[in-house]
């Protein structure tokens, strides 16, 4: 019961119905003259929310920097958007999917690959209403027992390009040159331009992998939510590397 409550469980989501009924709309319509647009409407969403296409690219950008075994800097630099405000007074900061960003940089300071620990962000909302994130993340690693003077916060920037500026500003009076850089695999490659731009030696260090799996299952040619929604992160940073690029941000 359980194998076959796991290989149904795709019928039952709302983008495998949206499918379907466009499917049967291609059907029903396939004499009509707007038959090729619904046909092309159904294959570029298939090609964006289909295991076999989405993962193999994201596994190429994420393969660009690999981890060494023993990252060591002069400081660990974990670059923000993992977190937001807590819901509840005396509660942590809720978290999103990309934590592992601050938890490795956390398990990082703790075998000593650097004596601080930056912590780079402020928020990416273009009206900053909220406490910037670093401050927010250095309030909440002080009560887990992280000495204060081994943080150093850049609560300014709002981009990957500012984290970067910023933090070599702050490194330049800290005597910071060499930094293990912590961010989400698929965000690593544009992150080391824009660090080693600045002018920083950069060590990657990347977590949250997407494409960590290896080989495909038959539901891997079956429209996912998931994977519809890392498509939509693979093209902001398709984009994102194509604009800092004609900017000279990397």
């Amino acid at each position: 019961m359980y194998a076959v409550t796991k290989w149904l469980a795709p019928l039952t989501t709302p983008l495998t119905w949206v499918f379907a009924l466009g499917l049967f709309s291609l059907w029903r319509s396939r004499r009509s003259p707007a038959a090729p647009w619904l046909l092309a409407t159904l294959a570029l969403l298939w090609v964006h929310s289909a295991e076999i296409v989405v993962r193999p690219v994201i596994a190429r950008i994420e393969s660009t920097h690999l981890r060494t075994s023993a990252p060591q800097g002069d400081a660990i630099v974990v670059l923000g958007g993992y977190s937001a405000p807590a819901l509840y007074p005396d509660s942590p900061p809720e978290f999103n999917t990309a934590t592992d960003r601050i938890v490795e940089g956390i398990h990082l300071l703790a075998r000593n690959a650097a004596p601080r620990l930056v912590l780079s962000g402020a928020s990416s909302a273009v009206v900053q209403r909220d406490e910037p994130e670093a401050r927010r993340i250095a309030r909440w690693l002080e009560s887990l027992g992280i000495e204060r003077d081994r943080l150093v916060l850049e609560s300014v920037s709002r981009s990957t390009a500012e984290n970067a500026t910023e933090t070599a500003r702050l490194a330049a009076g800290l005597g910071i040159e060499k930094v293990v850089l912590v961010t989400s695999a698929l965000h690593m490659r544009r992150a080391v331009g824009c660090f080693e731009k600045a002018g920083l030696e950069v060590v990657p260090h990347p977590v949250d992998h997407i494409a960590r799996r290896v080989g495909f299952g038959p539901r891997a040619v079956m429209p996912s939510e998931i994977w519809l929604l890392h498509a939509r992160k693979l093209w902001k940073e398709i984009l994102g590397s194509v604009w800092y690029a004609l900017t000279g941000a990397v």
